[in-house]
């Protein structure tokens, strides 16, 4: 899939940098046209590009057992997200209304790899199965009729965006003026000189990123940085879904009785969320939230 002439939001009267390192000059000062404020602009300056390798196996086996695996090897790339498309560092407004090119990477929702697995399993107990087919209808309701269902969810990272001040910028390096995201507000990015992930023996929830290879603006007449758009990606997510119900019939031939339970992440696995992108504060970094815990819930339906 290609798209081009894609909205991306930004100020039109974005004001430019201060003119040398010690500069002071107020925002409106520095705007093209300095009797209007920000203007919010739907500028026609997006695209994108996805392309996959998608491979589905499917197959029903005999004695009630079903099997489906999907698979995609996939690349999306364009150049600015939407506004409420803002997880994990993304900002819908570019870091330089005027500097396009330095906004392609990877789009906010691009997971490399993607598997899912399925099976579904019709215990072989009960009336019309392979084994107990004469047995008691009252024993046929305890242990008859049972059917099995696992989904596992397993997908890389999702991208991630370094931020420098995501929140309030100081005033001289700004160019637009802490406008919300949806009006096209900063979305400043670092300066990164080497590695930016912390190496893989003291990677940890407590220390995601190499700091010393990343660091905050110093000069207001060079206030962006250089960091990529969604140059790195958070940790995997790996999951295993458990599904038991049965079905009891009714004396009333039209009605049918479902019992089900579900088990959300069985296994109690911890999958991390995003850390803290933003460079200016004390929690960069850390990683402090996970995805649910294991739920449990029951369920008694009535068909008619």
């Amino acid at each position: 899939n290609h798209s081009v002439g894609r909205p991306v939001i930004g100020d039109y009267n974005e004001a430019n940098p201060q003119s040398s390192p010690t500069g002071t000059a107020s925002l409106q000062s520095r705007r093209p046209n300095q009797a209007f404020g920000a203007i919010t602009w739907f500028a026609p300056f997006g695209f994108s590009n996805y392309n996959a390798l998608q491979v589905k196996f499917e197959h029903r086996l005999s004695g009630g057992l079903y099997f489906l695996n999907s698979f995609s090897w996939s690349k999306a790339i364009d150049n600015g997200g939407q506004s409420l498309d803002t997880s994990n560092g993304n900002a819908a407004s570019p870091q330089d209304i005027r500097n396009m090119a330095a906004e392609k990477g990877t789009s906010n929702y691009d997971q490399t790899l993607i598997n899912v697995t399925s099976v579904v399993y019709e215990l072989p107990f009960g009336r019309g199965r392979k084994w107990g087919t004469s047995m008691p209808g009252a024993v046929n309701a305890v242990l008859g009729g049972w059917e099995l269902t696992a989904i596992n969810n397993a997908l890389t990272g999702e991208p991630i965006t370094l931020r420098a001040w995501n929140g309030s910028i100081p005033a001289a390096f700004q160019v637009v003026g802490n406008l919300a995201d949806f009006r096209g507000g900063e979305a400043y990015r670092p300066n990164v000189t080497g590695p930016a992930l912390a190496a893989d023996g003291v990677r940890t929830v407590d220390n995601y990123f190499n700091k010393d290879n990343i660091s905050l603006p110093t000069d207001p007449s060079h206030p962006f940085g250089n960091a990529g758009r969604n140059g790195l990606r958070g940790l995997p997510f790996n999951q295993l879904d458990l599904g038991i119900d049965k079905n009891f019939k009714l004396p009333i031939e039209s009605m049918k009785l479902q019992f089900r339970s579900e088990f959300f992440n069985i296994f109690n696995h911890t999958n991390f969320g995003p850390p803290n992108t933003d460079r200016a504060s004390g929690a960069f970094g850390t990683i402090r939230t996970t995805f649910p815990a294991r739920q449990i819930q029951f369920g008694l339906k009535l068909m008619f």
